[in-house]
């Protein structure tokens, strides 16, 4: 898989909702990112499932970044932040579990149920990789994905 299409393709799809709401969404992809072995369905499932996230809850002309990057161990990282309400400790524990949301301050443009951060969850296991969620509530998320080496395809 090549991963800038895979986000670009998923950001068209949410593009009209972001521009509704004059959020920014910037991508930042490494230089020379290598491909990826997995299942393109899927991973596109969870880039659509956290940018949804970042820009439902995300403020007018608020900003969501997409980054994707090789660390030392030769994982590749995907990430998703957004300048958002944010999330307590207690709310994130809340938004991985099954047909749960977090509480928010404010109502969402659209509801969900409360699957989208559990299957995101459920698919890096799949992957045999993991998902971490940094958050503060009202200063943003950022979602995290790190699949293992094993899932990548070095070009040399």
């Amino acid at each position: 898989m090549d991963i800038s299409l895979l986000i670009q393709s998923s950001i068209r799809q949410l593009d009209v909702i972001a521009k509704a709401s004059d959020i920014s969404i910037l991508v930042h992809v490494a230089p020379e990112m290598p491909m990826m072995r997995g299942d393109k369905r899927v991973l596109i499932q969870i880039l659509n499932n956290l940018l949804s996230n970042a820009v439902q809850f995300t403020s007018h002309g608020g900003r969501v970044d997409v980054f994707a990057e090789v660390d030392r161990q030769n994982c590749i990282v995907l990430g998703v932040s957004d300048t958002g309400e944010g999330m307590s400790h207690d709310d994130i524990a809340k938004a991985l579990k099954p047909f749960e949301q977090a509480d928010s301050t404010r109502p969402a443009r659209g509801e969900g149920t409360g699957l989208g951060l559990h299957l995101c969850a459920e698919f890096m296991k799949l992957f045999d990789g993991t998902l971490e969620i940094e958050s503060e509530t009202g200063k943003g998320t950022t979602v995290t994905l790190r699949f293992p080496p094993k899932r990548t395809i070095n070009p040399y």
